[in-house]
């Protein structure tokens, strides 16, 4: 683990030194030969934990993916991993970087804003039409010192992948359906204000023959405090969602093995286009693995999580209106997944006045603390997301801290 006070702050160029090969000796090696991603993330040692990140194939993996983006490397040239197509991912974070859009703001100072503030300074850059603007291409959005803001990246996740996890799902029918509250009339009012809006059963599709999934929401983290979307001071523990009966805890350990390759991606993704955010989570889950963390409340999952992101959302049908997260951070970076077989999803950005073709296979990496998203009716067909997050007052309980923004492009 970092000391305590340690901050990652500097914003990382893809031409920078940072930014090439990295000194291994930072980070915990094993042979990894002869073993798969399940043996691996099941292994734990009192003293010195293992979980995937640390092996040497991964730390390979994030750093000839550094030199593909920056340049220094062809794509093609990148083997898959771990079940990653990384020719695949490191050829979209290029295509993005190609087709850039500059937005006539700082990052530094432009979060400080409210959200109206930030709405008008983006006035002159938006569409004069009353039409949104449609994005079907991959993008990078930056600010004008080139920090890259948000990666729109369709078509990330190739057909196996994709559907893979799709049907996977259903292994957590029980917890999104759970995750549905049943509101009252008062509570509807409530909703309506946005507080509880999240399991609000009205902003759910009516349900519709052949879905493969039921609709639902529900919220996985090997290792946060209370609910995760509520401060408390709960000690950190791994999320209710996966404890349970025996029944429960096996569907949730098989959910987690089939939807490893999803998890990797996103990481492998963040570790190319935010480092020091990367990092900050792969300490954390390290942390969180040994046998003796937080009384050992969080080892069990923490060995058999696949993510550098410590929070996982997933939701199944579900329109979402237009929000913030209140609890990240706007030099952070969530990671939105689609899945399944909608028609014509759409994701929205209110101050850009721009929308984002959302189809199944879809990632979208942006701060939701940031920006103000919103994804209304998809057509026929079925919605899956997939949002992945990492709460700052976790890695500030593990004495670290990310102050930084993502790299320059």
């Amino acid at each position: 683990m970092t000391s305590k006070g340690t901050k990652r702050s500097a914003e990382t160029s893809v031409d920078d030194h940072r930014y090439g090969v990295r000194s291994k000796g930072r980070f915990i090696q094993v042979d990894s030969e002869g073993s798969d991603g399940d043996e691996l993330a099941t292994l734990e040692s009192p003293t010195n934990p293992v979980n995937i990140f640390q092996t040497e194939e991964m730390i390979d993996a994030v750093n000839t993916l550094r030199l593909c983006l920056s340049g220094n490397m062809e794509c093609q040239n990148l083997k898959p991993v771990q079940g990653v197509n990384l020719a695949r991912l490191g050829n979209a974070l290029r295509n993005a970087v190609v087709h850039k859009v500059v937005l006539p703001i700082k990052a530094s100072s432009y979060f400080s804003l409210s959200i109206e503030q930030r709405h008008k300074q983006l006035d002159r850059w938006r569409s004069e039409k009353a039409q949104p603007r449609l994005f079907s291409d991959k993008t990078v959005f930056v600010d004008e010192e080139g920090i890259a803001l948000l990666w729109y990246l369709p078509n990330l996740l190739d057909h196996e992948v994709k559907h893979q996890v799709y049907r996977s799902t259903s292994l957590i029918d029980r917890k999104l359906v759970e995750g549905v509250q049943k509101h009252s009339s008062m509570n509807n009012a409530v909703s309506k204000k946005h507080k509880g809006w999240r399991s609000d059963h009205e902003l759910f599709s009516e349900s519709r023959p052949k879905q493969h999934v039921r609709q639902g929401v529900a919220n996985f983290s090997f290792g946060w405090r209370g609910s995760g979307r509520e401060w408390t001071d709960d000690d950190i523990a791994s999320s209710l969602s996966l404890r349970g009966n025996n029944s429960d805890v096996l569907s949730a350990q098989q959910w987690l093995r089939r939807i490893s390759t999803l998890q990797l991606t996103v990481s492998l993704a963040l570790s190319a286009i935010h480092p020091d955010l990367f990092e900050a989570g792969r300490d954390v889950l390290e942390y969180c693995s040994r046998p003796d963390s937080h009384k050992g409340r969080t080892s069990e999952w923490a060995s058999r999580w696949n993510s550098v992101f410590s929070a996982l959302t997933v939701i199944c049908d579900r329109r979402t209106p237009a929000h913030i997260d209140s609890h990240g951070c706007p030099n952070y970076v969530d990671a939105l997944v689609s899945l399944g077989t909608a028609s014509t999803p759409t994701l929205f950005f209110r101050e850009l006045n721009a929308k984002f073709s959302y189809k199944s296979g879809t990632v979208v990496f942006f701060s939701g603390r940031g920006w103000t998203h919103e994804v209304g009716d998809w057509g026929a067909g079925q919605r899956v997301c997939y949002a992945s997050y990492i709460r700052p007052e976790i890695i500030e309980a593990h004495r670290s801290s990310v102050t930084g923004w993502g790299i320059r492009v």
